[in-house]
């Protein structure tokens, strides 16, 4: 429990060791110095007042003389008069600012008592200012809760938007590894740490950042001791146990019933839709638990479209974006092309534009880049007439 630097304790209504309440005052603010500072603003607050009640009237007197001023005249007025409003103006911003102020100090002349939050007992006070070993300020007042055990937590500026209250952490022993706990962030604190020496936390690149306090709320304290330092980590799923096979989410495709499947290789070394059983999920890593129907030793691919039963060669190609015609496949796992892929005439017409580049341009023509489409052509048809197994052609009337 801080108290506001600015004000002085009037008196401290419990002591260490006293059993506390949620609602109950623990000290009191000095109220003979507010009562000063209210009296001083309200007297302040009157000159400006009288001041705008001279200035108004002073600004009548001047309209009132230009009227019945020469035409000669008539600018000096109006200079003055424009004068005389600004200094108005300016007299008015400075009551709304100390009328603001004056409420301020009413607001807190009635709320000069400081009460417990939690129920607990009170461990320390400290009416004079006081430092850890770290050199950092200790509060006005220390209350253990007796409902459950809070964690302080430092972050700097660089991190600090990356943490939100009712955010879950982990939280781990800094001496055993396997020793952890789950919390919450209960609260945020946005103003900077003050201490002597170490208000700044320098990163490795010399620049400075401040330090902001958060605390978390533990949901089993059991093995954890008052004092204890540990780390605090985002929940990001690090204390679920991975036992057995866990798969990336990316390498499934999982349906709205929850079941899912992967595509992998069979023992003909082509591609299969295998269904899995899934376990767990994992959200923090993004990871399914695969219950049965994928061994280790599986090869597996990414879903993408192009991905079709009975086919090895096809599906590298079309990713890659060789095909171009559209296929289909049936129950049959026979794959379906269209009959305008003409890949003997595509042979013959490689024959006759070689032949015509050589007659015409063959002072010009890039002899690389013709001979590499040559081979695809020659890699295209070899595929067909290897897998024919797996393919038939239609026309495009059955």
């Amino acid at each position: 429990v801080n108290k506001d630097d600015s004000r002085t304790v009037a008196e401290v209504l419990v002591q260490e060791g006293d059993p506390v309440t949620a609602g109950q005052p623990l000290f009191s603010y000095d109220t003979g110095e507010m009562d000063l500072s209210i009296r001083q603003a309200e007297l302040e607050l009157e000159g400006i007042a009288n001041e705008l009640t001279v200035l108004q009237d002073n600004k009548t007197q001047l309209e009132k003389e230009q009227k019945d001023a020469s035409k000669d005249d008539q600018f000096k007025y109006t200079v003055e008069i424009q004068s005389v409003e600004l200094q108005i103006k300016s007299k008015e911003y400075d009551r709304s600012v100390k009328q603001t102020e004056l409420e301020k100090l009413r607001d807190s002349l009635q709320n000069n008592q400081v009460f417990s939050e939690v129920d607990g007992t009170v461990q320390e006070i400290h009416t004079t200012p006081a430092t850890d070993s770290m050199g950092n300020p200790l509060p006005f007042m220390s209350i253990l809760s007796s409902g459950e055990f809070r964690i302080k937590g430092t972050v700097t500026e660089m991190n600090l938007n990356s943490l939100s209250e009712g955010q879950a952490v982990t939280v781990r022993s800094r001496v055993d590894e396997n020793s952890r706990w789950s919390g919450t962030i209960e609260s945020i604190e946005y103003e900077p740490v003050q201490d002597n020496n170490n208000m700044y936390y320098y990163d490795g690149g010399g620049e400075k950042a401040s330090k902001y306090n958060f605390f978390v709320t533990i949901e089993s304290p059991e093995g954890l001791i008052l004092g204890q330092h540990v780390y605090i980590e985002p929940d990001a799923g690090a204390s679920m146990s991975h036992k057995g096979m866990w798969l990336p989410q990316m390498y499934l495709v999982v349906d709205e019933d929850g079941s899912g499947y992967v595509w992998a290789r069979n023992e003909e070394e082509k591609l299969e839709r295998r269904p899995v059983m899934l376990g767990q999920y994992d959200a923090g890593e993004g990871l399914y638990e695969i219950v049965s129907g994928l061994a280790a030793s599986d090869y597996i691919a990414i879903p993408a479209e192009g991905l079709i039963e009975g086919l090895w060669l096809y599906g590298i190609l079309s990713q890659s974006g060789y095909f171009k015609i559209p296929v289909s496949d049936d129950l049959d796992n026979t794959v379906h092309y269209e009959f305008n892929i003409p890949f003997l005439a595509v042979g013959l017409l490689r024959i006759v534009e070689t032949g015509y580049f050589y007659l015409t341009k063959r002072d010009v023509m890039n002899w690389k880049v013709f001979l590499t489409l040559v081979v695809m052509d020659v890699v295209f048809t070899a595929f067909l007439l290897v897998d024919k197994s797996h393919y038939y052609f239609e026309s495009g009337d059955s």
